[in-house]
């Protein structure tokens, strides 16, 4: 029976009776970089993760109606789209500013309402996550979640 080293397998003779190939070389080392590849991963996410991002994101729809109805949306200077309509908005401290605009009509400016989203209190135990939802603005939600706006006809001269 003779066998013979093949890029760190043995390999069976021609005659086939060493049927078992043998493994060897650095399997130790790739056994090594695998858990050390889990255990950053795995660290890397419990470091980066925060409880409010997650599960309730840093985006939230809130819905704007008019009266009359198709009044030009503008959040922070850029045209949204038209009401009524559920807008997305970035969460944070201070609510983005939207304007409600309609031709005959006064615009309407205004901040909707930020205020505490309780899931971040679960972050006070892990404090990197915590900084995560307060960078992120994920510590904050929009309540209420629905605005209705009766629009002021323009004054004539």
């Amino acid at each position: 029976m003779t066998s013979k080293l093949k890029n760190g397998v043995w390999q069976p003779s021609k005659t086939g009776r060493n049927r078992k190939a043998i493994r060897v070389g650095n399997t130790h080392k790739h056994t090594q970089m695998k858990r050390i590849f889990n255990i950053a991963a795995v660290s890397a996410t419990l470091l980066l993760s925060s409880c409010a991002t997650i599960f309730t994101g840093t985006k939230q729809t809130v819905q704007i109606n008019s009266n009359p109805p198709a009044a030009t949306i503008e959040v922070d200077g850029v045209k949204a789209g038209v009401t009524p309509m559920a807008v997305p908005l970035k969460k944070g401290f201070t609510g983005q500013t939207i304007s409600l605009k309609l031709d005959g009509y006064e615009t309407k400016t205004f901040q909707p309402v930020t205020t505490f989203n309780a899931v971040s209190v679960v972050n006070l135990l892990f404090i990197p996550g915590f900084i995560v939802d307060i960078a992120t603005g994920a510590m904050m939600k929009y309540d209420p979640t629905v605005y209705e706006f009766t629009l002021e006809q323009k004054k004539a001269n």
